[in-house]
């Protein structure tokens, strides 16, 4: 599973501390790319070892870099160093399907923001729609269209929120309490699923509770074809570090 710790000390190992100072040994490049895809709150644009790669990453204490590669090495080129608090979440995607891609992160203390990549420009942030606390935030295209939507942890309930007209598509009105969400097809029907890491799946077009189990699935999980059926399992990650693999359309814990 993925650990910001682990990021900090991985980039520290490879990027020189001080800002702006290139390493003395080349990097590579592949290797780094595939060792940094594992972590979480990382995210990685273009290809590995070429003047268009792009690494970023956010560290314990809030703050979100990005690294770029000059003359074979990985050098800054951006901070953010205003988030106030932990990061929750970090992606880089084309958010509103025009080709452009921008950065979203949410922090602790009830962030949400929106960076164009190409201009590190603040395009966005949740000013008029305020939350005291973000646990996590992932994006998806629920319904086909063209931009995607940002599913939302906060303040103990689910959002769906839509990207271009930045407003709120729908909410639970039950709170799930849930710290932890990921998005994809966990079974034989066309929609996505939301699922939590509590244990509660959401149908990704109606927005129904569609499954349910008597324990969560871990503190923080990920989607992941472990049975060769072309539907995603939840693997989870516990406190204790044990993991646990759910099989979601056949209803039975694998391991």
């Amino acid at each position: 599973m993925k650990r910001t710790m682990l990021v900090a000390l991985a980039v520290a190992a490879s990027v020189a501390c001080s800002a702006g100072t290139a390493v003395t040994t080349e990097i590579d490049f592949d290797a780094f790319s595939r060792t940094m895809g594992k972590f979480y709150l990382t995210a990685q644009i273009g290809r590995p070892g070429e003047p268009d790669y792009r690494f970023f990453y956010s560290d314990k204490s809030g703050h979100v870099h990005v690294y770029h590669v000059k003359d074979g090495r990985l050098e800054t080129e951006w901070e953010v160093t205003t988030l106030g608090s932990r990061a929750t979440a970090l992606e880089v995607v084309d958010l509103y399907g025009d080709g452009k891609q921008k950065l979203l992160t949410s922090s602790i203390n009830g962030r949400l923001l929106i960076y164009d990549v190409a201009s590190y420009q603040l395009e966005w942030e949740n000013l008029q729609l305020r939350f005291v606390r973000v646990d996590h935030a992932t994006v998806a295209n629920l319904d086909g269209d063209k931009q995607m939507e940002v599913i939302l942890l906060a303040d103990d309930l689910l959002f769906i929120f839509d990207s271009y007209n930045r407003s709120i598509e729908w909410s639970s009105t039950a709170k799930t309490n849930a710290k932890f969400v990921a998005v994809g097809n966990v079974d034989d029907d066309p929609q996505l699923e939301i699922v939590l890491n509590n244990g509660i799946i959401f149908d990704g077009r109606f927005y129904n509770i569609q499954f349910q189990t008597d324990q969560p699935f871990g503190d923080r999980i990920v989607l992941q074809d472990m049975t060769g059926d072309g539907y995603g399992d939840v693997i989870g990650e516990f406190p204790d570090r044990t993991l646990r693999i759910f099989d979601v359309w056949r209803g039975r814990e694998l391991w």
